[in-house]
């Protein structure tokens, strides 16, 4: 089995490489292999790899500016079986089983395969007969954490897979599976556990103006806005004398063969009468003209091409 650790690093000077298994130097030799590319590709391959190569890998670079480390773990596992023993002898009630026909409980708990807030993936390895073959089914039980109980939420389950849904998000869980045929259902298997409250993002930061022990006086503060409200001379006695509010450009252009709007914004109470002029001539509606005036003092003349 070869175990490989890659990095990527970049200096100038193009920096050194040192690599370290629990603080001591590795060099090159028969079974390691140590390799930095000009693009700054950094390997250490270690081939044959044995339960003494377990421990915690230091990938370490430097010139004459300065240096930066890395870290990184190697965990040893096989894919040899890992007991020899017959599966009968596994369980301490193989007898029970074997006189009931009820079948044996699965040896390693389901694996999650797929997951998202509110629903997931579960597989496991299929039931294993001691006995003459009988169809089986499988149930799949779930305990909410932290104080829930065991629940059944899926039987009859044909499969080795199935997809369990209603899921609260960020909220922990337990699986389990049993099998069952028609003489009884076996006892659990071990359970495998989310850690979906890991993901839950942080709460997000509130970043106050002023703070809260601050005396704050719009009028009299200069962090309170000004200016930003439109200028409306207040009600004298419920009337006020016609006003034409400032505009930012008192030319408006049009196109040649084309309609204009011409707009403006215009103040008073009781509600003014608008008289359009063009070179000292009233303008009647109708025509090539048209005009408008809204609730919000908004007047427009349209003219026709």
């Amino acid at each position: 089995m070869k175990a490989r650790f890659t990095g990527c690093a970049t200096g100038y000077p193009e920096p050194e490489v040192e690599w370290f298994l629990n603080g001591d130097r590795i060099y090159p030799n028969d079974r390691t292999q140590i390799e930095a590319e000009p693009n700054g590709l950094l390997r250490l391959t270690i081939h044959n790899c044995t339960q003494a190569d377990v421990g915690k890998y230091t990938c370490r670079i430097y010139n004459t500016h300065g240096e930066d480390i890395c870290h990184a773990e190697l965990v040893y596992d096989t894919f040899e079986p890992r007991n020899k023993t017959a599966i009968g002898d596994l369980y301490s009630d193989f007898d029970k089983y074997k006189k009931t026909g009820a079948p044996t409980p699965l040896a390693d708990r389901p694996i999650i395969t797929k997951m998202s807030d509110r629903r997931l993936t579960l597989c496991w390895k299929p039931s294993v007969s001691v006995a003459p073959r009988i169809p089986v089914t499988y149930q799949v039980e779930m305990l909410e954490l932290p104080e829930g109980d065991w629940v059944t939420v899926r039987t009859g389950v044909r499969s080795c897979t199935c997809e369990v849904r209603n899921l609260v998000p960020f909220k922990d869980y337990r699986f389990r599976i049993r099998v069952e045929n028609q003489y009884g259902v076996s006892d659990p298997s071990p359970y495998v556990q989310t850690y979906r409250h890991k993901l839950e993002p942080p709460a997000p930061h509130v970043y106050t103006y002023l703070d809260s022990n601050t005396d704050f006086r719009p009028d009299q503060s200069p962090y309170f806005p000004k200016d930003f409200d439109i200028e409306r001379p207040p009600h004298d006695g419920y009337a006020q004398a016609p006003v034409f509010l400032r505009r930012e450009h008192d030319i408006t252009y049009g196109t040649k063969n084309h309609n204009v709007d011409l707009m403006w914004f215009v103040y008073g109470y009781p509600k003014p009468k608008m008289t359009y002029y063009f070179n000292d001539q009233i303008i009647e509606p109708g025509g090539r003209f048209d005009f408008s005036y809204t609730r919000n003092g908004q007047a427009t003349l349209f003219v026709n091409k």
